[in-house]
């Protein structure tokens, strides 16, 4: 799975923002063509994103494209625009019906898209969204990524805003359940204040502690808290590369478990802590 501890989302029609994004230190790019884009820049947005991916130098970020929503008049001709490009994430907003993310699966399929290499992006940010976000996770094999749409989820919902997010702990905790069962990335939603650092470091932590990969980003003043919260501390690495070499000496002693730390130590604990290196190691490369 692509490491996504920030994923930027970028407005399609802003050429400025779209060069910027080459350079900063975001996992991944979304083009954005839906809710940054009024409805008579929307066909220009397209051209503009069109040809961002034909000339790529987005390096190491993945890069994806939000389209518009299904139910829309550009959606088609969004999904079309693409099929030729060097994009092969799609993300699709407000999803909610699994047999549509299957209709547009076929509808890819035959514009040329090879459904293998292509990922789809879901976008959970409505009741129904979250209340089908099994079977929307489980709708198409291509569908590897859930984000959060936590703004749209707290209007539909009427949760009056609040810093500990508590009126969605638990649909954010489903939602990650969910991704888990799936074997698919899960990113939580967008902080809005941009002035409210301390705030947004919070909401990154409890995003973690959650069980998120990262989180989606509006602005690139937001990327360095989610690459520090969302990455394995130095200390965690230490832990981690202890326990592997505490199990490799049980191992080869014929021990099934061992102590470290005062701590019992299983095979679990080794997977976690192998995951944990491997995700360091990435980092490192980049």
């Amino acid at each position: 799975m692509p490491l996504l501890r920030s994923v930027l989302f970028t407005p399609g029609s802003n050429k400025q923002a779209i060069q910027k994004a080459r350079t900063l230190p975001c996992d991944a790019v979304i083009l954005d063509l839906e809710d940054s884009i009024i409805p008579d820049h929307k066909v220009a947005a397209r051209e503009i994103a069109k040809d961002a991916t034909l000339k790529g130098g987005f390096g190491f970020r993945e890069l994806a494209v939000r389209i518009n929503g299904l139910d829309t008049e550009w959606f088609y001709d969004d999904i079309k625009m693409f099929s030729d490009s060097a994009v092969n994430r799609i993300v699709v907003p407000k999803a909610e019906d699994p047999e549509a993310i299957r209709k547009l699966v076929k509808t890819m399929f035959n514009l040329g898209y090879s459904m293998q290499n292509t990922s789809l992006w879901l976008m959970l940010e409505t009741p129904t969204g979250i209340l089908n976000s099994r079977y929307l996770a489980e709708a198409h094999p291509s569908v590897d990524t859930l984000l959060m749409g936590t703004s749209d989820l707290s209007k539909n919902l009427q949760v009056p805003s609040d810093s500990n997010r508590i009126g969605l702990i638990h649909l954010l905790s489903q939602c990650v359940l969910v991704a888990r069962a799936h074997k698919c990335n899960i990113i939580d939603g967008i902080f809005p204040n941009l002035e409210n650092q301390r705030a947004y470091r919070a909401e990154c932590s409890q995003g973690r502690l959650l069980g998120f990969d990262g989180k989606t980003l509006i602005h690139p003043s937001q990327i360095h808290y989610a690459n520090l919260i969302f990455s394995p501390s130095s200390e965690d690495i230490a832990n981690a590369e202890a326990v592997v070499r505490v199990w490799n000496k049980a191992s080869s002693e014929g021990k099934g478990v061992c102590i470290y730390n005062g701590r019992l130590i299983e095979r679990l604990h080794v997977d976690e802590a192998k995951r944990l290196i491997s995700v360091a190691q990435e980092i490192a490369c980049r």
